[in-house]
């Protein structure tokens, strides 16, 4: 039998001074209230009650454990009503993972809207090149960009697709001269990213949703974030790939030209990631749909704004797919 219930019976029942009105406020039979007394006494190993024909009393035992008892209860019932608003109304702390590539200009921003009318949550934002082990890594939300999640025991929900484009600054490119064929990549120095298990990325190029080529990048420097990435395409290091959601700091810029620009490179799915769909409370809830419904929105809206860029702002040469 529930130890809370044998509780419950057992203050009832000191309370009301015997089982049959006991028992009605417990919604049971008079019989099973007695049985979920004695059975808490067994637990025990100590009388609570003396029993007679007449009249119910609390031994002196029973008297002190029933203070205990009350408090019990009291700390129970908090207990239980504050999970249960948190069932209702977002509260609480949030431990949130993003990809680097997405957390910026993507998930910092969403993050902003939810909090604005949301005062009692709390967000702890980690990021990184990975995808992480929800439960390991005690992470309720993730999101994150790959080709593929292999992982079932967690929910994944896809929320669009994003890619990079090469880019190289104006000065290297006039020294080096401009690639218009993936193999021309072969003879430029790339600068690459590295995943957190410091895995130097490979290039995956795409021309019309077909696969063009896969190869490993000739590299004299990688980096661990895009920032960085940006920052030595703008000072001349080499050829980068840099993801959709910082393409807007290039355009704003101006550090450099998109190099064959129609070719995406690493295209990937984004996900929303979380451990189940059961008992999700609110402020986990709430904001999961958030993302799921504004994510696609955004990343559609860089991808557009991207075929603008190339006719419009940007310098590119034709590239030969031939």
């Amino acid at each position: 039998m529930d130890f809370i219930q044998s509780i419950k019976a057992f203050v009832l029942v000191a309370e009301n001074g015997n089982f049959t009105a006991a028992a009605d406020k417990l919604g049971r039979t008079p019989t099973f209230t007695s049985r979920a007394v004695s059975q808490l006494e067994s637990r025990l190993q100590t009388r609570l009650l003396n029993r007679s024909t007449k009249r119910i009393a609390l031994t002196e035992s029973g008297r002190r454990y029933l203070d205990h008892a009350v408090e019990i209860l009291r700390v129970v019932s908090h207990a239980e009503e504050e999970i249960s608003l948190a069932n209702k109304v977002p509260m609480g702390l949030l431990h949130i993972f993003s990809a680097n590539e997405l957390s910026s200009t993507y998930v910092i921003p969403l993050l902003a809207t939810y909090l604005a009318s949301r005062p009692s949550v709390e967000i702890e934002l980690a990021v990184g090149r990975r995808v992480p082990e929800l439960i390991n890594e005690e992470i309720d939300i993730a999101i994150v960009q790959c080709d593929s999640l292999h992982d079932s025991n967690y929910v994944s929900r896809p929320v669009g697709k994003t890619f990079s484009v090469l880019c190289a600054s104006e000065a290297y490119l006039t020294k080096h001269g401009e690639p218009t064929t993936p193999g021309d990549l072969f003879t430029h120095t790339a600068i690459c990213l590295s995943n957190d298990s410091h895995h130097r990325e490979i290039w995956r190029l795409e021309h019309n949703s077909h696969d063009v080529n896969v190869f490993s990048p000739k590299s004299q420097l990688t980096v661990r974030d895009v920032d960085s990435l940006i920052e030595a395409i703008a000072n001349d290091v080499g050829i980068g790939a840099v993801p959709l959601p910082f393409l807007y700091r290039v355009r704003r810029s101006g550090i450099g030209s998109f190099i064959m620009p129609e070719v995406r490179v690493n295209t990937a799915q984004i996900f929303v990631m979380y451990p189940s769909r059961r008992y999700v409370d609110a402020k986990t809830r709430v904001l999961i749909e958030h993302f799921v419904d504004q994510l696609p929105a955004i990343a559609a809206r860089d991808r557009n704004q991207l075929q603008t860029d190339n006719k419009q702002v940007l310098r590119h040469a034709p590239s030969n797919f031939g």
